[in-house]
C-alpha cells in the first residue's frame, strides 16, 4: 500500500529487506518479485539508471512456464509489468529505441498470455510513455484500448488512468476544454480508488492543459501542491517536467516573481540522469532567454545521446540550435 499511496521511501525500506531475503534464498520467483519491486520504487523516485538495472535484472529471471502463475497472485504478469516499466526508465534516460521495443514487447506478451489485467496495465503505461513523448494520437490509441478492457472487466483504476491520458491527448490536439473536463472526471475516479501514486503527474498534466486553455494562473494553482509538497508523497519521476511546466505557465501569465523554474528543472533532470527531460527543459530555457553559459553546447551534447529524427523534443531542440546559429 505504501507504493500506491506514493510513499516510495517507505515502500523501498520494505523492498530492500525483501531483496536481501531473496538473494539469501536464491529462489527465482522471490528474486523476480524483489528486483521488480525495487526497480519500480527506483523508477517512481526518479532514480532512472538504478530502475533500469533492477528491472532488467528482474526481466532476465522471467520464465513463462514457471512465473506466469504469479499474475494470479499479484494481478499482473511479472514480465509485462517489468517490460513496460523498463520502457519508462529507458525513455527518461534518453534510450528511445529501447523504450519503444520494451513497450511493444509488453503489449505483445500480454495479448499472447490472454491476461486482460496485464494488457490494460501495458496499454495504460504505454499511453503514458507516448504522453511523455508528446504524441497525442498514439496516446489515444492506447487509452482507448485500455478503456475497452477496463469497461469489460470493471477495472476502475485502469479506466481512470486511461481517461486521464485521453483527456491530455484531446487537449494537445486542440480541444483543451473537453480534455480538462475528461481529465478532472477521471481524476475523481482515480482518487475514489484510494490511490495517490500518480497524483503529482496528473496535476502537472492538468496545469499544462490549463495553460493551453489560456488560464496559466489556474495552471500554477494546480501545481501548488506538486511544487510545494506537504504530505508524504515522494513520487519524483515527473518533477523536472512539473518545474518546466511551471516555467512555461509563469511566462505565459507574466508572473515575474515566479522565475528560476527552468533552471531548477534542468538541474533536477541532470541529477536524475533524465536526458529527455533535461533536453526539454534546456530547450524551453533557451527559447525563453533564460539559458546559462554552456547551455547551448549541453543541448547539442544531449541531442547526440537522445537524437531521434521522429522525436518531437529532438526536433524542437534542433530548431533552437539552428536559430542560435
Amino acid at each position: 500500500m505504501h507504493f500506491l499511496n506514493g510513499r516510495i521511501g517507505k515502500a523501498y525500506s520494505v523492498v530492500r529487506r525483501l531483496v536481501e531475503i531473496a538473494d539469501e534464498r536464491e529462489e527465482s520467483a522471490l528474486m523476480l518479485d524483489a528486483y521488480r519491486s525495487a526497480g519500480m520504487c527506483k523508477l517512481f523516485s526518479g532514480a532512472f539508471a538504478d530502475a533500469r538495472d533492477k528491472l532488467h535484472a528482474a526481466n532476465r529471471l522471467y520464465d513463462r512456464e514457471e512465473h506466469h502463475s504469479l499474475a494470479y497472485v499479484y494481478g499482473t504478469d511479472p514480465a509485462v509489468l517489468g517490460k513496460v516499466s523498463l520502457a519508462w526508465a529507458h525513455w527518461f534516460l534518453g534510450e528511445l529505441p529501447e523504450a519503444n521495443r520494451e513497450a511493444e514487447e509488453a503489449i505483445d506478451l500480454a495479448r499472447n498470455l490472454d491476461h486482460p489485467f496485464s494488457l490494460a496495465y501495458a496499454h495504460c503505461l504505454s499511453a503514458s510513455l507516448h504522453q511523455f513523448r508528446r504524441e497525442p494520437e498514439a496516446v489515444i490509441e492506447h487509452a482507448q484500448a485500455a478503456t475497452a478492457i477496463a469497461a469489460e472487466h470493471d477495472y476502475i483504476y485502469w479506466k481512470a488512468w486511461a481517461g486521464i491520458m485521453q483527456g491530455w491527448a484531446e487537449a494537445a490536439l486542440g480541444e483543451p476544454g473537453a480534455g480538462i473536463e475528461r481529465l478532472k472526471e477521471c481524476y475523481r475516479i482515480y482518487k475514489s480508488t484510494g490511490a495517490k501514486q500518480i497524483v503529482p503527474y496528473i496535476l502537472s498534466l492538468l496545469a499544462e492543459m490549463q495553460g493551453w486553455a489560456g488560464s496559466p494562473r489556474d495552471g500554477l494553482r494546480a501545481l501548488t501542491s506538486v511544487l510545494n509538497p506537504t504530505g508524504k508523497n515522494d513520487v519524483r519521476f515527473f518533477r523536472a517536467e512539473s518545474l518546466r511546466i511551471a516555467g512555461e505557465l509563469s511566462r505565459q501569465g507574466q508572473v515575474e516573481k515566479m522565475t528560476g523554474y527552468f533552471e531548477e528543472a534542468v538541474q533536477l533532470a541532470r541529477e536524475q540522469g533524465a536526458v529527455t527531460l533535461e533536453l526539454r527543459a534546456l530547450t524551453a530555457a533557451l527559447r525563453a532567454g533564460e539559458a546559462n553559459p554552456g547551455d547551448l553546447a549541453r543541448l547539442r551534447e544531449l541531442l547526440t545521446l537522445a537524437g531521434d529524427d521522429d522525436d518531437p523534443d529532438c526536433r524542437q531542440a534542433r530548431e533552437v540550435i539552428e536559430a542560435a546559429g
